[in-house]
């Protein structure tokens, strides 16, 4: 079950934003809201929240479909080489950029009110909200938006099936799946060098102060320090530093010599935003305690190891009754290690201190955790310890090397399968008979057959005579209005349309039309099981980017039920045929055309025919 996208689509997408009302950018709002609302057809990945998630696959495609020829040729300078030397590199580029025939890619959804978002594989491809202002600027966007609804139309059918989970959880790569492996288990096929500082600390090093860690004293037992001052806290973060390794060339870690001077390294290796700790009276005590009483106590004061969430390291001085006590803490995924050392350090030279999260330390530094195994594109950042019901320190990806061994060492977790929200309504022959109408209606206006509007606005008439005084005014405007929405159409009848199975028909008019063939095919079989010649009796041919609703039928007559399953991307959409139909026997065109185009002049159009139609109070009168 392929994508109708190809990898070099993902591989081109990028951030977007649709504000409310996008002025000459319908066709992609409507697009980008469909999108949005066939994700809302699954279940939501948790009780009481409304994120949806999916897995879906892309072909390679064709080297077309990353660049052509003459767009390498841009892309790369290639001004003066002869195309068939541009080619070749082209072909090269493409195999080593796109090597796999089929690329697997998650996409996710969240809704509120007056906003929605689309990610693929962590990155914002789609946000529709209010107030945001238009930035569509692709010309191939319309194109992709099409090939993305249509590529969870697929997955939304193939949900709706039985064998969906079995399909996914054969089918899904590994790299794409959550697991555990133990750390040990890791080293032994990997090496510490793959797993981000564990190759920083021998064995015999690790035991020793893992031994140590096991008997720390309880928070409340260790001694505290009498006074202290920025002067004191620097000079202590100098032999943190160095305890850490931070001095040591030969290991890479850093290539300058740090200076002597114990604030210099906390600028150097800290955050350091807070200039106050830095221009404080570095020898008072009374200015160092009073960073917890002012305005000017922030976080980023006692980072001493900066950099992203996963790779901070922090040391608190934290003052009471007896003194301070120092709290270190900090990114065990990253900086077990440094942690470690630094609090060895400090116990050596009897600097009160305190190591939070010590047992994940300790399981960290001996191998003895389990590390999570999260998919390619998924962050191993900013994730939190409960995974699956288990505590993990760490996160990691597959590795390039060793993955078949890492793969049958690890214990890999069952997919989540995303689960389509599926409704069943029962209705009467009456109720049918609307519905009908209103969807036939619905998917006619798509194709711009505007003079069934017409049609519909006399046969509601009750007083014909009047109606057809000004028809032939309307039917201009009519004409007038369509070349505004349907360029395609201009300079022919009223009568013509795109035709329902146009490639360039809008997806919601096919849609309309799909459940109008199911649902006349159900009732006329189950009336006359012998069949007959009429269309009803065709196979429905479903063009619409949304499965098939189910239809079946029971009873006879007037008692005839006719019951639908169906998702919420459907009832969407009947309840927009219904909606436009409204509108069409109340006479507000304003209102019809609305859900057809956002450009102006179309809308005004609308407005001036419903002035050129028979006032509906005057012929109550």
């Amino acid at each position: 079950m392929t994508s109708y996208l190809c990898e070099a689509d993902i591989d081109n997408i990028t951030w977007r934003s649709m504000g409310n009302h996008p002025f000459g950018r319908g066709a992609e709002w409507r697009i980008a809201c469909d999108i949005l609302r066939m994700m809302e057809s699954f279940c939501p990945k948790e009780k009481n929240s409304r994120v949806r998630s999916l897995w879906f696959c892309v072909k390679r495609g064709e080297p077309d479909d990353w660049l052509t020829v003459d767009e390498y040729r841009d892309y790369e300078e290639l001004y003066d080489e002869p195309t068939e030397t541009v080619n070749a590199r082209r072909l090269e580029d493409w195999q080593w950029r796109f090597p796999d025939e089929t690329y697997w890619h998650r996409i996710t959804s969240n809704a509120e009110d007056d906003w929605m978002i689309l990610i693929i594989d962590e990155r914002v491809v789609l946000e529709v909200a209010k107030g945001k202002e238009d930035v569509w600027e692709d010309p191939c966007l319309s194109e992709t938006l099409r090939k993305l609804r249509a590529s969870i139309g697929l997955v939304l059918e193939r949900a709706c099936h039985e064998d969906y989970e079995e399909y996914l959880n054969n089918e899904l790569p590994m790299r794409c799946r959550h697991g555990f492996i133990k750390r040990s288990d890791y080293w032994a096929i990997c090496g510490k060098d793959d797993c981000y500082d564990d190759a920083k600390m021998s064995d015999d090093e690790a035991r020793v102060l893992a031994t140590e860690l096991k008997g720390q004293q309880e928070k409340e037992s260790i001694p505290r320090i009498p006074s202290l001052c920025a002067r004191d806290y620097f000079k202590i973060l100098k032999g943190a530093y160095i305890a850490a390794g931070y001095h040591n060339d030969s290991e890479g870690l850093w290539s300058a010599a740090p200076p002597e001077d114990g604030r210099a390294w906390y600028e150097r290796f800290g955050d350091a935003r807070d200039q106050v700790i830095l221009t404080m009276d570095q020898d008072s005590p009374e200015a160092f305690r009073d960073l917890y009483s002012g305005d000017h106590f922030f976080n980023h004061t006692f980072e001493i190891i900066a950099g992203p969430s996963i790779s901070r390291v922090y040391l608190y001085p934290k003052p009471d009754e007896a003194g301070w006590l120092l709290s270190l803490f900090g990114s065990v995924t990253w900086c077990s290690t440094d942690m470690a050392r630094i609090w060895h350090h400090l116990n050596e030279t009897g600097t009160p201190v305190y190591l939070s999260d010590a047992n994940d330390v300790v399981r960290a530094l001996l191998g003895e955790d389990e590390l999570f195994i999260v998919p390619f594109n998924e962050s191993i950042w900013y994730r939190g310890k409960s995974h699956f019901g288990r505590d993990v320190v760490s996160c990691i990806h597959l590795p390039e090397e060793h993955v078949e061994e890492v793969i049958s060492r690890a214990e890999w977790m069952k997919v989540s399968v995303p689960k389509p929200c599926l409704a069943e309504v029962v209705l009467e022959n009456d109720e049918v008979s609307i519905l009908m109408n209103a969807l036939d209606t619905y998917s006619r206006i798509w194709v711009g057959q505007y003079d069934h509007i017409e049609w519909e606005l006399r046969m509601l008439s009750p007083a014909p005579e009047e109606y057809n005084l000004k028809k032939s005014v309307r039917r201009e405007a009519w004409l007038r209005m369509r070349e505004y929405v349907l360029p395609e159409l201009s300079s022919m009848p009223l009568s013509a349309s795109l035709g329902i199975w146009n490639e360039h028909t809008n997806d919601r008019g096919q849609t309309a039309y799909d459940i109008v063939q199911v649902v006349r095919h159900a009732r006329a079989w189950h009336k006359n099981p012998e069949g007959g010649i009429e269309r009803d009796f065709d196979r429905p041919w479903i063009h619409g980017s949304l499965p098939p609703i189910q239809c079946s039928c029971e009873g006879k007559g007037d008692s005839l039920l006719t019951t639908l399953v169906l998702t919420s991307a459907h009832a969407f959409l009947m309840t927009d045929a219904l909606s436009v139909l409204s509108s069409i026997i109340q006479q507000n065109l304003f209102e019809t055309m609305s859900h057809y185009t956002i450009n102006e002049e179309a809308l005004d159009t609308a407005k001036s025919i419903e002035e050129l139609l028979p006032s509906l109070q005057n012929c109550e009168d």
